[in-house]
């Protein structure tokens, strides 16, 4: 019995939320259709980003590593462009490997980057451990 109202509590989320991902895809197709001949590079991997994650949310994969690639194109060393492509082949079942010391410059960058905003956000929080506290 309680198995049941959990599942008919869950149902209409679940629903709500595919409903956010689809509505999030075409908000983002929009502004990139729109905005494509005046904003700049790094406006529009912005997009591209959150439709790939978007994309994602919707189990659409293919689309969402498209995404990235588009966004990764526009803004090369952006952490959030190969976030958004790393889900995208994870969530493909790709194997995802990094081959030390053969690193192009923007990896080296995009890797200080990475650890810098780690530190920024606080590191991992106390109060639960692998936790990341973004908020100080």
């Amino acid at each position: 019995m309680l198995v049941g109202r959990a599942l008919a509590m869950l149902v209409p989320a679940l629903l709500r939320s595919n409903q956010a991902y689809l509505e999030a895809i075409g908000h983002y197709t929009t502004g990139l259709d729109a905005g494509y001949e005046v904003l700049s590079a790094a406006k529009l991997g912005v997009l591209y980003s959150n439709r790939s994650a978007a994309f994602l949310g919707q189990g659409q994969h293919v689309f969402a590593c498209k995404d990235a690639d588009m966004c990764l194109n526009l803004r090369p060393s952006w952490p959030n462009g190969w976030v958004r492509k790393g889900l995208a082949l994870q969530a493909m079942g790709k194997e995802i490997t990094l081959i030390r010391g053969v690193q192009s410059e923007d990896a080296k960058l995009l890797e200080i980057q990475a650890n810098e905003a780690f530190e920024r956000g606080g590191g991992l929080s106390n109060s639960h451990p692998g936790m990341i506290n973004f908020f100080g």
